[in-house]
């Protein structure tokens, strides 16, 4: 953590405020007294999912699965693999 004076905080704000934002906490001090620390906001929770899921469902824009998903299958495919024909394209 940075550690700042008031004086030098209130000259270049700005600087400190693009450094809070990419994750970096500031801490300024008045006198070498921790005064206040800045730093990036924590993100405000939002509605549970399945609350979010449920509603979207009542609305008629999506429909839940009843169930649990069958087991993945890949499909087998004769010939050449998509990567394969994909990089021949490319040349």
């Amino acid at each position: 953590m940075r550690r700042v004076g008031t004086r030098e905080f209130k000259n270049r704000a700005a600087k400190y405020m693009d450094e809070a934002s990419k994750g970096r906490s500031i801490l300024v001090t008045k006198r070498g007294k921790p005064l206040v620390k800045v730093s990036r906001p924590d993100p405000e929770p939002g509605p549970p999912l399945m609350d979010v899921l449920k509603r979207l469902e009542l609305e008629g824009k999506i429909r839940l699965a009843k169930g649990s998903l069958s087991k993945f299958r890949p499909v087998k495919i004769r010939g050449k693999s998509a990567s394969q024909t994909l990089l021949e394209d490319r040349r």
